[in-house]
């Protein structure tokens, strides 16, 4: 989850606004979250300059949080070891 506002950010082929923050090269400098290394990686575990490709659309898997009461309730229980 993003824990602040992303609406309207750009994340198009030819540009990525959350890489103005979380990427390697400025995270320390903003203070943001830097990208894990993961995300620098091909499938084949070379790693890359800047974001890999199948990472680099950041809103396909992280999503602004949202304080909302859940839609159903949760009675997950952890198994017993």
């Amino acid at each position: 989850l993003v824990p602040h506002r992303i609406r309207g950010y750009e994340v198009t082929q030819n540009f990525n606004k959350c890489l103005d923050c979380h990427s390697s090269e400025r995270a320390k400098e903003t203070g943001a979250t830097r990208a894990p290394t993961s995300h620098y990686l091909t499938r084949d575990f070379k790693k890359l300059p800047n974001i890999s490709p199948r990472r680099y659309f950041c809103l396909q898997c992280h999503v602004e949080q949202y304080d909302a009461p859940p839609l159903v309730d949760n009675t997950f229980k952890p198994a017993t070891k």
